[in-house]
This record gives C-alpha cells, structure tokens and sequence, in this order.
C-alpha cells in the first residue's frame, strides 16, 4: 500500500514505501495516494527499483484513506469487535491490495475485512462497497438496491458521480484523482470532511 513518511522531515511527494504493522495513515498519505501515480518518472524508477504503482493499488490506497475522513450513521447495536467490512465484486483486481491493506491496517480501531461479493444484495453488510467498470451493466440495479443504506459506493465507471455514485475515480493523463457527489452521502447519512471535498476534482454538470 502506498504511504508517505508523516515525520516531521518529510521526504519528497514521491516517495513511497510499505507501511509498517500498525500506523495510523494521516493527511498526507492521501495526498500521497493521489499525487504518487504520477510523480515519480521512468527514470527515477529505475534508478531506484522502485516499481510503478498500479491503478488497483492507488486506488486501494485512496479507498483506506476516503474512509478516516467520513462518518457513517451511529449503530448502537454494532459490536466494536465487529469489522469494518470494504465490499468488492468478486474478480476485481483491486480486492487484493485491499486484502493486503486490511493485514496490516484497522479503521477506527476495528480490523478491516474485505468480502468479495456474488450479489449486490450482499453488499448490505458494507460499510464501503467498490464497484468497477465491469460492473457498467449492473450499475443501476446497484445503485438502487443500495439508495437508501449508509454505505459508500466507490467507482472507477465513467459518470459513476453524475449517475449517484458517492466517489469516483477520475484519470488526468497518468494521475488517478476523484470526485465527490455529496449530496448521494448526505442522503443516507453520510458526512464527508471538508477536507476530503475540498481536494475533489469539481464534480461535472450532469
């Protein structure tokens, strides 16, 4: 998983290692996940064998960090114990860097699990649920099975936000970046931080 060194002399925005067992990924990692696709040149690269980052695996990065800025709904008969469950069709590839983060990685002091999904009726269990383009053809039986539960739909399918998506990646040439439809979050409950929308790309004109 992608994840800038939060010290206080932090090294250039691309730079990126594995995480250790168990830090908290602050701010500046998701700038970090946004930025990082992009920034670091062929060149550098090489010169340090570093290999590039795949889009699954910024788009896992950005997945974790989206989820320490949002709140969901209070459900006082959620155990603690219970796992903070992040929902993937079965077969995306971005499932197994999102296993790999949830290893090593907790989201608000519960373990995360990742369940890879045959329906989307199983996603009612979600906190988060990505949906990927090759979803496209069920996205608005998705979308309206899921319009009225707390949880955060995440795509990479073009118009994802216009069609009542919450996030959606966008591609800016090489940069993955994304936009936010709050008004889908704030109908079942969801608050996103400001600071989250403010870094969002302009949502365009449906």
């Amino acid at each position: 998983m992608l994840v800038l060194n939060n010290s206080q002399s932090n090294p250039p925005p691309n730079e990126w290692r594995t995480p250790p067992r168990s830090p908290r990924i602050g701010w500046l990692a998701t700038l970090a996940a946004i930025a990082l696709f992009s920034a670091a040149s062929p060149q550098r690269i090489a010169a340090e064998e570093v290999p590039a980052p795949t889009a699954p695996e910024v788009m896992a990065a950005m997945i974790y960090n989206f989820a320490l800025f949002i709140d969901w709904p209070t459900d006082e008969s959620e155990a603690k114990q219970s796992p903070f469950v992040i929902g993937v069709f079965s077969g995306d590839p971005i499932g197994v860097f999102l296993e790999n983060t949830a290893k090593v990685e907790t989201l608000r002091r519960r373990a995360i699990q990742i369940r890879h999904l045959a329906t989307v009726n199983d996603a009612k269990a979600c906190r988060i649920l990505v949906v990927s383009k090759s979803q496209k053809k069920q996205l608005p039986e998705i979308l309206d099975t899921l319009r009225s539960e707390p949880i955060l739909t995440v795509g990479d399918i073009d118009d994802f936000a216009q069609l009542g998506g919450m996030i959606a990646f966008k591609k800016e040439g090489s940069r993955i970046r994304f936009q936010i439809n709050p008004d889908a979050a704030t109908r079942v409950g969801l608050k996103i931080s400001s600071k989250l929308l403010h870094l969002a790309i302009p949502a365009e004109a449906h």
